[in-house]
């Protein structure tokens, strides 16, 4: 054997001497098929060994750790002893080092490879997210520039004040033909119009009123009259007597029992204090009143007193607008016995007309008692909005008036005189 052909022999098995000891301790016990999303560290936790002893077995790169689906990793023995691996040293300018990024590489396993941590990786390169891109350079170790101050522009706004529309006073407009009213009990505006002819919305304008509420003894001016309650008073009186003196007539030619005359003397002096009943049609009437006189008639009736008690809802709705019946019970009933009696009754409010809340109904952010529900009178229509003046004890002032601005479609219904 020649010198050449020993040179030759003893050269590789010095090469295949070194290789072995490169992987020395470190011997397969598993094989493992790569599939998508594995990487070597999940199969380091895996199967309980160190990512140095997988790449050292298999020859992948510490510093990219990549491995391929379908790959077949060799997983090495639990107690198999890993040669340390020198890390590559990455090219120095400066202070700084910088590494170029390889596919599969992560912010975590650049920062492992290079002892330091994804926080002080992307504060060195200035990152928002640790979405990196193959061929990127990073820097790995240095220190952080400091960054200049950035004065953030402040843009100062002026501030227009609001300007609020300058609210008009109202003021009474007063005609040339008025008279002066002054309150008694039992009176509200309705009536008050009524007796002169004029509508409520022409008192509340001659006196500059912002509500419906009157006081016993305050004065008002009425403008242009109609009528004079004076001579329709006296009208009235002459015949009521022409009826008295047709009904002694009457009662002269017909024999009723005793019973029957008792029974009518009782329901009249009881009248206030039962029950409200429509009256019923007599079976021959030669009246000729038209449908409008007879509902007027019907609210006449119901016009005197106030049966319900004070500090009520029905009380302070009855106290502004005379015209509604007394005992028509709890305020979410006044609806069906409005009906009964000959009130319109619809879902169109109206100024002077009643509104109607069923029990639990939210009130403009309070709830009416269930059971019993509210009642309350209607200032003024605003669109689709209504303001309402209303008693009751949920009031600091149960008498009222307390006015409150809400949706017409919170109430039930409204009563129309």
């Amino acid at each position: 054997m020649n010198n050449s052909t020993k040179s030759l022999l003893v050269g590789t098995i010095g090469a295949a001497s070194l290789f072995l000891a490169g992987n020395a301790g470190v011997s397969a016990d598993t094989t493992h098929k790569v599939a998508n999303h594995d990487t070597v560290w999940g199969l380091s936790q895996k199967y309980g060994v160190s990512i140095q002893s997988i790449e050292q077995l298999n020859h992948i790169s510490s510093n990219s750790h990549l491995i391929y689906p379908g790959q077949n990793v060799q997983i090495p023995d639990k107690d198999a002893k890993t040669t340390p691996v020198k890390a590559t040293t990455p090219k120095q300018t400066a202070n700084t080092s910088t590494y170029s990024v390889k596919a599969g590489d992560s912010l975590w396993t650049i920062a492992q490879a290079h002892k330091t941590t994804v926080a002080k990786l992307m504060s060195l390169n200035n990152l928002n997210s640790s979405v990196l891109q193959p061929g990127q350079t990073l820097k790995v170790v240095g220190t952080v520039a400091a960054q200049p101050a950035v004065q953030p522009k402040v843009q100062v706004k002026t501030q227009q004040p609001k300007v609020q529309p300058a609210q008009q006073q109202e003021q009474p407009q007063i005609s040339a033909n008025h008279v002066n009213h002054s309150v008694v009990s039992g009176e509200s505006l309705y009536t008050i119009a009524n007796k002169y002819g004029v509508s409520v919305d022409s008192i509340r304008q001659a006196n500059a009123l912002k509500s419906a509420a009157v006081t016993i003894g305050q004065s008002l001016v009425i403008n242009n009259p109609t009528k004079d309650p004076n001579a329709t008073s006296a009208t009235q009186v002459s015949a009521q007597n022409n009826n008295d003196g047709q009904q002694s007539q009457t009662q002269s030619n017909s024999a009723q029992p005793v019973s029957a005359q008792n029974n009518n003397s009782n329901g009249s002096a009881s009248a206030s204090s039962r029950s409200y009943q429509a009256p019923k049609a007599q079976a021959q009437n030669t009246s000729t009143q038209t449908p409008a006189s007879q509902s007027q008639a019907r609210k006449s009736v119901n016009s005197a007193g106030n049966t319900y008690a004070m500090g009520q809802c029905t009380w302070y709705v009855k106290s502004v607008a005379s015209w509604a019946g007394n005992n028509w019970g709890n305020g979410q009933e006044w609806a069906n016995s409005a009906r009964q009696a000959g009130f319109r009754v619809d879902n169109t409010p109206s100024a002077g007309s009643i509104a109607v809340y069923a029990g639990g109904a939210n009130v403009g952010g309070w709830i009416a008692a269930p059971g019993y529900g509210h009642v309350a009178y209607v200032e003024r229509v605003n669109g689709s909005s209504v303001t309402i003046s209303q008693g009751g004890e949920g009031f600091s002032n149960p008498t009222g008036p307390n006015e409150q601005t809400l949706s017409a479609g919170s109430a039930t219904a409204y009563i129309h005189p």
